[in-house]
């Protein structure tokens, strides 16, 4: 969509904009050195109401950046960045974020940590409890209802974070390497979850990651940020639910190639 289009008009609905979109972002850091990083320039990008979007590219290339300007933690330099054609300019509860570590409230409950972002929007008691079970359902955790995070492992400790989010129906979704450090089996049960609560959510999903076969598994499209720009932005063409033959077949391995490539080219690590 061009910045110009009409389809910011009295009366449209929030599915008639692009959920998120950066028209022309830069963004630059001074070091204390006085050095100048241009961690982000000239990005433009659209992504559509309910799309899963995983993004992979070399460590320091600006993925983490383009985040944290969807999130509202911090303005660009230059350009504009917009959630459902509103300009953002700060943190909301339209936006749900999950980073590598999870952010639980370590001096309540699990539901009480599902319930947080619920009660703080003054959903009534009752219909916060029920989205709490429902949530807790979903991930797996009926049983852990009042245990506290401490007592939880990593992967479920992961599942409430997830919870949380969704638990507070975020429009937009975005995650920054949320699963990191896990080992296959847990990973592997959680993209199970979150793909579960994105399709009844509906929600927008923008996911960072630095596997390729994560985003293969997961995504709609996959984008590569190389030098604070986008080198490539491909729609995968598979089918859901997904199997490890789908990751593996000849298709999977092309679009890997090309994405492997296109990330070798920044000369990250």
């Amino acid at each position: 969509m061009e910045a110009g289009s009409n389809r910011g008009q009295a009366g449209a609905t929030s599915d008639e904009f692009p959920a998120i979109q950066l028209v022309d972002v830069s963004m630059d850091y001074e070091l204390e050195g006085g050095e100048t990083v241009n961690a982000l320039k000239n990005v433009s990008l659209s992504i559509e109401p309910r799309q899963f979007v995983c993004v992979v590219g070399p460590s320091g290339h600006g993925k983490s950046t383009m985040l944290n300007l969807m999130a509202g933690f911090f303005s660009p330099t230059a350009g504009q960045v917009l959630t459902h054609g509103r300009p953002v300019t700060g943190p909301g509860a339209d936006r749900g974020v999950v980073f590598q570590r999870d952010t639980l409230f370590l001096w309540k409950r699990v539901a009480d940590n599902i319930g947080f972002g619920p009660k703080a929007r003054g959903v009534p008691k009752q219909e916060r409890e029920r989205i709490v079970d429902s949530h807790l359902k979903l991930v797996g955790l009926e049983r852990f209802r009042s245990a506290w995070p401490k007592q939880l492992s990593g992967g479920m400790r992961r599942r409430v974070a997830i919870a949380a989010v969704f638990a507070n129906e975020p429009k937009v979704l975005l995650m920054d390497e949320p699963f990191v450090g896990l080992d296959y089996v847990r990973r592997a049960d959680l993209h199970e979850v979150l793909l579960e609560l994105w399709q009844r959510s509906k929600s927008t999903v923008f996911f960072i990651t630095h596997d390729v076969d994560e985003a293969l598994a997961l995504g709609d499209r996959l984008i590569v940020v190389v030098d604070g720009g986008i080198a490539h932005d491909v729609e995968l063409p598979f089918e859901r639910p997904r199997t490890p033959e789908t990751i593996s077949s000849e298709q999977a391995a092309k679009i890997r190639l090309e994405v492997l490539s296109k990330m070798h080219l920044g000369g990250g690590v």
